[in-house]
């Protein structure tokens, strides 16, 4: 009998283990409020297991804000509910299976600007990071007292800002910048970081891994960084912002105004500009974009006139001192929600800058040294550039069902530049030299038009279905007139022509289509998604050159090829995560046709494939390392294709190649980084190496008064970068040290006339060190400095060159700053052999106490230096430019809070 029970006993507990391993149907439900307990509607629950976070299902909450889902789970495993909406914190719950599975659990969720429960310290105290989102307090960042958000986040640990603007978070390049939360510019952020005022900037929140179209939350692992605003909540009303004004004795001003007005409805956001003293607020002009605020497709290229747009100034040191400008921007924005189910957002904006400048240059040309002849350029130009754009982008969002919601966006976008500049030229050659005066008239009027329609279908609790459309439209027309007191010039520029001037016109057109159709899954161990899609595109170019617009039509060349291009593919995603471990996968089969007309060349097809792998470790919440590769294959665009000589400059002259050609390039990139909130600690290194191809090279022949440049298909090249950025608060000494440090390594391929194959390679080395104290106490200083050196190797059978500079920079401040008194005193000094160059300035402002104005003095060059030198490097010409520096400014003005 003890036998028997002892039996079923163990037949008993044995049954009831594998009831534990059996699977459940668990369900959760319940409702989602804000702190006054006002429903929540379209706020994304997800569910995800403890160990591996793979997602198991996702709802968004109703009208209501209620919610309701059911997923396969054992009992006794826990499970993690995420609940998310932008301008809320996000919530993570761990939730343990019971036997009988039907919980409720009702959330409240706070917005970002009440963070109960957090401790958010400021100084050198711990920032609080939650899940994806990190939060910095802007007022602890205010190092050199920044006076617009690109100038804080410089400050901020984990971000880096390069000269055009672009932001990058732990190595990411952020793909827009949200204020409260809505994505108010695209991928068109840098207006905003160049003009946002910094004293309207509350929290600063970067958001990894952000997918911002609920239904695919917990379907897709993103890799999209994106960066939210909040603004002071203090601040907020029907109109709120700040304006200033700074007036100087000769004439200078600088006004900005950022002015916004908050209904329930209703936000306005409007920024403005307009200075003469060297700033540039020009707003990049973007791709279209999708609600990640990501260019729906690489493949559709945006194009550029065939005559390039003269740079009136070198950007690598300093170039706000050297544009003698006149400058007006403005940008409107309008969110408008007539309800939770529909937004509408629409932006305008406009930008116009007439800029002088006066330069010397002198080029000489790397000739080879067997051969005793020499050619140098000494230019003596008056440059006077005039820009003219405006944009316009409306985005509607609206929500069709429970699990469907659609983005319809449009984009204008149109642009009128012209550059007028007058030469002194004197051209050096071993038996002559020449001079003449050139005059030259550039034109170019590109517009862009763009519409993008998203539809997206959740089909159950793991699955959903999403449809892209693009259309695209571009024409870019360009003149180039050129004239000469030098009859010799334009006897080689234009055959058999009497005439001193010539007029070279191009126009380049092209319209685009692609769509795409992508299935997400999601399974117990693995994420995977499967894509079709399609690209077209066509772009007819056309050229006219002739001597004079008087001469006779049978003395003019009209050109004209077009090319269609056309591909087909299937892509196939997976993502993995074990443990600390994930890794990512994309590959494609292309089937890809090329048909140009005007190029004697039939239709080429091609099949190849694509390939993208990814590989994260995550040591800890602080640390990460990455590795990728990619597989890429690519057609020569038009522009590539263009057998004949157009006219780019007074003396040079571009061919393309004579057929398309198919590249291939292999990237392989490595990544660390360290960021640690608590003591403003980071670190971020990254190596990348490529080869490409079937890689364009550059054939040259050079003459007194021409230069013509063709390109050619060279042999593989590799290139290499490594790129390095440390810093660390030392708490006992109350500073903060900052290290940067590039390198690149580039191979390209040229001919110099009737020489064999000449093999380049450029190293660049950039070192910058960066000390400064807190910014804490009274008196703070601040000491940087850089070291730039550049190095050029030309080899051939006939020659070998080696060609070389360096450049110091250093820049200085000393703070003094006390409640109501700021006063900084700034300098910079950039040494090169020959060229010592310094400036000196200096800013002061004064605030009442609780007072909503600030009066200011602002002090630019005031040792009155002239001018500055730059130098460039290519495997042609070693270039020398010397820039006229803006006269010594005082300015006295004030900003007002409202």
């Amino acid at each position: 009998m003890h036998t028997a029970l002892l039996t079923l006993l163990i037949a008993m507990w044995l049954g009831g283990g594998v009831r534990v391993q059996a699977q459940v149907t668990m369900s959760i439900h319940g409702r989602v409020t804000d702190s006054l307990q006002a429903p929540l509607p379209g706020v994304s629950v997800y569910i995800t297991t403890q160990k591996s976070l793979v997602g198991l299902v996702y709802v968004a909450t109703d009208q209501d804000g209620t919610y309701s889902c059911a997923f396969p789970a054992r009992p006794g495993d826990t499970v993690n509910v995420h609940l998310r909406m932008i301008g809320f914190k996000p919530v993570v719950q761990a939730v343990a299976v019971p036997a009988q599975a039907n919980l409720r659990y009702n959330f409240v969720l706070l917005p970002y600007s009440t963070l109960i429960n957090e401790v958010i310290i400021h100084g050198t105290r711990p920032r609080i990071a939650f899940n994806d989102t990190t939060t910095f307090q802007a007022k602890d960042f205010t190092a050199g007292t920044p006076t617009t958000l690109e100038g804080v986040l410089r400050n901020v640990p984990g971000f880096l800002v390069s000269p055009e603007g672009i932001i990058t978070y732990k190595g990411t390049t952020i793909s827009g910048i949200y204020i409260e939360g809505e994505n108010l510019t695209g991928s068109n952020y840098q207006r905003i970081a160049h003009n946002l005022d910094a004293t309207l900037v509350d929290k600063i929140q970067p958001i990894e891994h952000f997918v911002e179209n609920k239904l695919l939350g917990g379907l897709v692992r993103s890799e999209t960084t994106v960066l939210n605003i909040t603004i002071p909540e203090d601040r907020k009303n029907n109109l709120f912002g700040n304006a200033s004004l700074e007036v100087g004795l000769t004439g200078r001003r600088n006004l900005a105004a950022n002015v916004f007005s908050y209904r329930p409805k209703n936000k306005l956001y409007f920024i403005g500009a307009s200075n003469n003293i060297g700033l540039n607020q020009d707003p990049v002009a973007a791709s279209l974009t999708n609600p990640s605020g990501v260019g729906l497709k690489a493949s559709v290229r945006t194009l550029h006139p065939l005559l390039p747009d003269p740079v009136l100034v070198s950007s690598t040191f300093r170039p706000d001192l050297s544009n003698l400008n006149n400058e007006h921007t403005g940008g409107l924005i309008n969110v408008f929600k007539p309800s939770v189910r529909c937004k509408i957002l629409t932006d305008i904006s406009y930008y116009s800058n007439t800029t002088q400048q006066q330069l010397e240059n002198l080029t000489r040309y790397l000739l080879a040294p067997l051969d005793s002849s020499f050619l140098r350029l000494q230019e003596n130009t008056q440059l006077k550039k005039q820009l003219r754009s405006a944009h316009m982008r409306n985005n509607l969002f609206a929500v069709l069902g429970e699990k469907s919601n659609l983005t319809y966006e449009n984009r204008l976008d149109i642009t009128r530049s012209r550059t007028s500049s007058q030469l002194e030229l004197e051209t050096q050659t071993a038996q002559q030299s020449i001079s003449e005066i050139i005059l030259q008239g550039y034109r170019n009027t590109p517009v862009r038009f763009g519409q993008n329609l998203l539809v997206t279908k959740r089909l159950n609790a793991t699955a959903a279905l999403q449809g892209q459309l693009l259309h695209t439209y571009d024409e870019v027309g360009a003149n180039l007139g050129v004239s000469s007191t030098l009859p010799a010039r334009f006897a080689e520029l234009v055959a058999d022509s009497l005439s001193n001037q010539a007029d070279q016109r191009t126009v380049v057109k092209q319209t685009a289509i692609s769509g795409e159709l992508e299935y997400f899954k999601t399974a117990p161990a693995i994420n995977y998604s499967a894509v079709v899609g399609f690209d077209y595109s066509y772009a007819a170019l056309a050229t006219l050159f002739a001597g004079s617009g008087e001469e006779p039509l049978s003395r003019m060349q009209e050109n004209r090829i077009s090319l269609s291009q056309n591909r087909a593919y299937a892509k196939l995603k997976l993502d993995k995560t074990f443990h600390k471990f994930s890794t990512t996968g994309e590959i494609a089969l292309v089937q890809a046709s090329n048909q140009a007309n005007g190029l004697g060349v039939r239709t080429q097809y091609s099949t190849f494939p694509t390939l993208s792998l990814i590989a994260r470790y995550r040591f800890d919440i602080k640390s990460l390392l990455g590795l990728s590769y990619s597989l890429e294959r690519s057609f020569s665009n038009a522009h590539n294709l263009l057998p004949q000589e157009v006219l780019t400059d007074y003396r040079s002259f571009y061919r393309g190649l004579p057929a398309v050609v198919e590249q291939e390039k292999h990237t392989l990139n490595a990544t660390y980084t360290y960021v640690d909130n608590l003591t403003l600690s980071e670190l971020q290194a990254s190596v990348a190496v490529g080869l490409a191809r079937n890689s364009f090279g550059q054939a040259s022949e050079v003459s007194e008064y021409t230069t013509t440049t063709a390109w050619f298909v060279a042999p593989d090249t590799r290139n290499a970068s490594f790129q390095v950025k440390a810093s660390k608060f030392i708490k006992s000494l109350s500073l903060r040290a900052q290290m940067e440090s590039t390198n690149t390594y580039v191979e390209s391929y040229s001919y110099l006339g009737n020489s064999s194959l000449r093999f380049n390679r450029f190293l660049m080395y950039k070192n910058s060190v960066k000390l400064g104290t807190a910014f804490s106490g009274p008196v703070n200083v601040y000491v940087g400095g850089s070291f730039i050196h550049n190095t050029l190797l030309v080899q051939s059978i006939e020659q070998e060159l080696r060609v070389s500079n360096s450049r110091w920079q250093a820049d200085y401040q000393l703070v003094f700053q006390r409640q109501k008194l700021y006063i900084s005193l700034q300098a910079d000094q950039l040494l090169i052999y020959n060229n010592h160059y310094t400036f000196f300035g200096g800013t002061a402002r004064y605030s009442p106490a609780k007072g909503k104005l600030v009066y200011f003095l602002t002090m630019k060059n005031l040792l009155n230096t002239k001018s500055f030198k730059q130098f460039s490097i290519t495997d042609l010409v070693y270039s020398q430019t010397s820039y006229a520096i803006m006269p010594r400014v005082t300015m006295l003005g004030a900003s007002y809070r409202f």
